[in-house]
């Protein structure tokens, strides 16, 4: 007697183009390797304002990728 099934089991539905997932994999990509590469560049560049604005573009980094890990429930 217990033949309905949830509507989300019956039908998948996506809120974004296929393309869109495609293309936040990329930018999440980036993210991950951008602080490593700015935080390189800091360590090169030792003692200098410029230093100091890679490390903080590092950091903005890593609070973005903190901030989609939220956003997406992981």
């Amino acid at each position: 007697m217990n033949s309905y099934r949830r509507r989300s089991e019956d039908i998948k539905i996506s809120m974004l183009p296929k393309w869109a997932d495609k293309v936040i994999t990329v930018i999440q990509w980036f993210l991950y390797t951008i602080p490593f590469v700015c935080c390189s560049i800091a360590m090169w560049l030792e003692g200098t304002p410029l230093a100091n604005s890679y490390v903080l573009t590092a950091v903005w980094c890593l609070s973005l990728l903190k901030l989609l890990e939220y956003l997406d429930g992981k």
